[in-house]
């Protein structure tokens, strides 16, 4: 089967979009049911690690150089090869003029500037609302990442259920087993990783954190770029609080920093209100750290009962399970190094890569 991707997110974004494409990408190159792909991108930055044998990269020529977001988003399909079967849209679009004998396949990874649009300008959620759904209604089929962004995209796009393919993102499990310490300052802790957005709300861990700070010895770690207003009401409260020096503030770590954090806490938490899939969770169930999530659908689809869950509407639940984490870390850990090898097989490269190829045989 020969294949074209719209590949912007490859090469030029790090995280999200950008590593479900390259997971996608060293799957498919690696699986024999596809001989050929053709990836579609306005500029390569990053280096994707995997078989170059058949990959066939295909740029702007010298008319749109300075026009490449107009190449991708509308002109791309007159420059898709006539040899490629499917073409995949993996960050919720589709191009314009797409031959009617190539079959078309979007990802939809979630809605959520339909469900949270206050973190979204007007501008930004008329132009997301316009592609998703236009590349929903086109494409032959849709690929989402959970059940829960199955039922937000038949909700906002009028999309039948049939139509729609529930795959995981594919998570590459590479656990850092140095167990090392240097990229923290304070220990004990517990460690909250995620982008600074009202939805993510972070601002409740910190006050549970104040709230109970004297109680226990426990410092919080929280990662993300410090940028935002949220961000800085984040930190005014922990500013205007007695226990600032017990809160640590990191930003632009690696994969393998990361990853000690998850090893040396004392547990995780992820309090977002609401996530399409919600990679964190995995991220600490591999490294065999305990962590308390907040009780959204598709964190109980992708992690089973392995994290501790409580409700944000409830502070008194958030609370109670916050002492249980305290008191019960190990436990939890152990629950979790004896149970987390069948979420691997589940969210393997190979597992996520297979399924899609199926949807492409459709």
């Amino acid at each position: 089967m020969i294949i074209g991707i719209e590949a912007k997110r490859i090469f030029n974004n790090n995280t999200g979009l950008g590593v479900y494409g390259r997971n996608l990408l060293r799957g498919l190159t690696a699986n024999p049911k596809i001989s050929e792909i053709y990836l579609y991108t306005p500029s390569k930055k990053l280096k994707v690690e995997c078989n170059q044998k058949n990959i066939f990269y295909v740029f702007p020529n010298r008319f749109f150089i300075f026009f490449k977001s107009i190449w991708r988003s509308i002109f791309l399909g007159f420059f898709i090869s006539k040899k490629v079967e499917v073409f995949h849209g993996i960050s919720g679009e589709l191009p314009f003029f797409i031959s009617k004998n190539v079959k078309k396949v979007v990802t939809i990874h979630d809605v959520l500037f339909m469900r949270f649009q206050k973190d979204y300008s007007f501008w930004d959620r008329w132009i997301h609302f316009y592609k998703f759904k236009r590349a929903a209604q086109i494409s032959d089929q849709i690929i989402t990442v959970s059940e829960a962004s199955s039922e937000d995209i038949q909700k906002y796009f009028k999309i039948p259920p049939n139509k729609i393919h529930v795959i995981p993102n594919a998570f590459s499990f590479n656990r850092n087993e140095n167990e090392l310490k240097k990229y923290i300052e304070k220990l004990p802790y517990v460690v909250c990783i995620s982008s600074y957005l009202s939805r993510k709300n972070q601002l409740q861990i910190v006050n549970i954190f104040l709230e109970t700070a004297q109680q226990h010895e426990l410092n919080l770690v929280l990662v993300g770029k410090r940028k935002g207003e949220y961000f800085k009401k984040v930190k005014e409260v922990v500013l205007n609080s007695n226990f600032a020096h017990r809160v640590i503030f990191k930003e632009n770590l690696k994969d393998t920093e990361i990853s000690d954090l998850y090893q040396n806490a004392h547990f995780a938490v992820y309090p977002s209100l609401y996530e399409g899939f919600g990679l964190p969770i995995l991220e600490a169930l591999v490294n065999h750290c305990p962590i308390l999530v907040n009780d959204f659908k598709a964190a109980r689809e992708i992690s089973e009962d392995l994290p501790v869950f409580f409700d944000t509407n409830n502070f008194l639940d958030l609370k109670e399970k916050w002492f249980w984490m305290i008191e019960n870390y190990q436990f939890q850990r152990e629950k979790i190094q004896k149970n987390v090898d069948k979420l691997i097989e589940d969210f393997s490269i190979e597992q996520v890569v297979s399924k899609t190829i199926e949807v492409y045989q459709k």
